[in-house]
């Protein structure tokens, strides 16, 4: 009985001593991963440094100018990608290396807080980007220009308030305030204008013709009035539409008028934009041509 007492307590110190071995193997084969990983983030962090300043010298050839405010017109959204996709590969802090940040070397915190100005920088390059995307997605061709806003755009035929409201909207998002978004803001001006005369001639339209017929509304004034505002439309698709309407228009009143003895063919007044002249004697010319009318006058 004494004797398997002695071999069973033998055992149980051969176990623990086992056991206390391997802790201890594992105790130290942990320490050795943990130095490497820290001795592997440290050798990163020299890396990383050039990565990011060649990073950073790609986000500076986005632009055409120093200041960095006006993207490069060849630019592509794929040019973004790839940078973020470079920058995001870029670890930067002690929780990417599955270290404590005390093993980091000095340095590391300047990493850190260059990564971030380079991912700011990329967000405000895809945000322009976006934008323009969207403000040339209101006209029939791209802008001509994003130094200076010209005014020779001519909207879509589906362009409206709504969309032109999505833009803004991306505009006052991105908190970008300098050159470049003032002459965004010129162009949703200019498209502004031409949705404001377009809805305002549909309102027109609607009030002297329904159903193919005119109505009280329909006036020779109201009728002049209509196409002096047709003939400065821009976009070509809306202008035969609205021709259309107003030929219309012009026919049925003077069907109406022409039992007068004074009688005027006021749908002959209106020759498709050339010009249009109204009650005073005055003559609007059709800004398609040229787009020199006063853009106090525009719409």
């Amino acid at each position: 009985m004494q004797k398997q007492l002695v071999k069973g307590i033998a055992i149980a110190v051969v176990a623990v001593g086992a056991i206390g071995v391997c802790y201890g193997g594992y105790k130290v084969n942990g320490q050795r991963q943990y130095e490497q990983r820290v001795e592997y983030a440290n050798k990163a962090i020299d890396k990383s440094q050039s990565e990011l300043a060649a990073i950073a010298e790609t986000i500076n050839q986005f632009y055409e100018d120093e200041g960095k405010v006006f993207l490069r017109g060849d630019l592509l959204d794929s040019d973004i990608a790839a940078a973020r996709t470079k920058l995001d590969s870029v670890k930067a802090n002690a929780e990417e290396y599955g270290i404590q940040s005390d093993d980091l070397k000095d340095g590391a915190t300047a990493i850190i807080e260059k990564k971030k100005q380079l991912t700011e920088e990329l967000d405000k390059a895809q945000d322009k980007q976006l934008i323009q995307t969207q403000t040339n997605n209101l006209f029939e061709n791209p802008v001509s220009s994003w130094k200076q806003a010209v005014n020779d755009v001519v909207i879509k035929e589906d362009t409206r308030d709504d969309t032109l409201g999505q833009v803004r909207e991306s505009l006052k998002l991105s908190k970008i305030e300098d050159g470049w978004s003032a002459v965004v803001l010129e162009y949703l001006d200019f498209a502004n204008a031409q949705v404001a005369r377009v809805n305002e001639i549909e309102t027109s339209v609607q009030s002297m013709l329904q159903e193919g017929k005119v109505t009280e509304a329909a006036t020779y004034e109201g009728y002049l009035n209509l196409a002096n505002s047709i003939s400065q439309v821009r976009n070509q698709a809306l202008k035969d539409k609205f021709t259309t309407d107003l030929t219309t228009i012009g026919n049925q009143l003077n069907s109406t008028s022409s039992t007068a003895s004074n009688s005027t063919d006021w749908s002959s007044s209106y020759d498709d934009g050339t010009s249009a002249t109204d009650n005073e004697g005055n003559t609007a010319t059709d800004s398609d041509s040229g787009y020199q009318e006063d853009e106090e006058n525009y719409y």
